[in-house]
């Protein structure tokens, strides 16, 4: 969160820094960082920090399990997906982020894709990459979704 939200890097970015980052910062400086975003339980994809929040958080459906017509919330992106820093890009730029509303327009298992309206208008993706993103049949509870407190000016 610190790296996207705060400091404005891309996903793909931030998860190389983020992993530079790792074991380099103090006990006492991750407490910080932890209470300025508003101690959140997932990582800016969505998936859970601990194994505590994993079992209290909904599984979600594959995307690409979803049939045309069906109205849906991306619930995360998974920690496969977060290796692939072009499909992160592509998820980013169309705004499917944890908490999106999309509706899926068309599925086609012959041409491995389906088609969707989210945010920013139409995506498609392969099967495969859609496998990747857990969803929420309907609309999700806004809860579940992480926000990074303002600060005060």
């Amino acid at each position: 969160w610190l790296l996207t939200s705060v400091v404005g890097l891309s996903w793909a970015e931030s998860d190389v820094e983020a992993m530079r980052l790792q074991g380099a910062l103090s006990p006492r400086v991750e407490a910080k960082i932890d209470e300025l975003l508003g101690h959140p339980d997932t990582c800016p994809h969505g998936n859970p920090i601990d194994l505590e929040t994993a079992r209290r958080r909904p599984a979600g459906t594959p995307l690409s399990k979803l049939e045309s017509g069906t109205r849906a919330t991306v619930l995360r992106i998974t920690e496969e997906a977060e290796e692939d820093a072009g499909l992160l890009s592509y998820l980013e730029a169309r705004a499917l982020t944890p908490g999106a509303p999309i509706t899926i327009l068309a599925r086609s298992e012959s041409l491995d894709s389906l088609t969707l309206e989210g945010p920013r208008g139409r995506a498609t993706l392969g099967l495969r990459p859609a496998a990747l993103i857990r969803v929420l049949e309907g609309d999700a509870d806004r809860a579940l979704f992480h926000v990074v407190p303002r600060r005060p000016d």
